[in-house]
């Protein structure tokens, strides 16, 4: 009986721990996202079908005045073209996925974010019997 008990308050404990780590760490990437970021670099892949590499199509490297602010309101501003800024809203799908929105709805997964640097990908749209295109953007603070 006390063994059930144990395991009953255990498997409680496991449970709510992982829901409120969850919900934080959602929460937490919004904070790490919010803020200017400069441009590294922006590198567009060519992908087939199944998901194979088929080369690079594009690269280019970010030069003083590229960047891209996420602001807490969920919005953002673009700015790669001198003179240019690109707009739009920005949502927190999960802790890894987020959602730029300049018009159309474009899916972005977290590559990497820590320590001042924060690279995503910016996923292209997939169709049948076509490829599609990625879009890696390396940034710093």
């Amino acid at each position: 009986m006390k063994k059930s008990y144990t395991l009953i308050i255990l498997l409680f404990l496991v449970f709510t721990a992982c829901k409120k780590d969850q919900a934080s760490t959602s929460t937490d990437l919004k904070t790490q996202m919010t803020g200017r970021w400069n441009y590294v670099s922006l590198v567009g892949n060519n992908y087939d079908t199944n998901g194979k590499l088929l080369g690079q199509q594009s690269s280019y490297t970010g030069v003083s005045g590229d960047y891209i602010q996420f602001n807490g309101d969920g919005t953002y501003v673009e700015n790669l073209v001198p003179g240019t800024h690109l707009t739009g809203t920005y949502t927190i799908n999960s802790t890894t996925r987020f959602t730029l929105s300049p018009g159309v709805d474009n899916p972005c997964r977290v590559v990497n974010i820590d320590n001042g640097t924060f690279t995503f990908i910016v996923e292209g749209p997939k169709y049948s019997g076509y490829g599609y295109i990625e879009y890696t953007h390396s940034l710093k603070k």
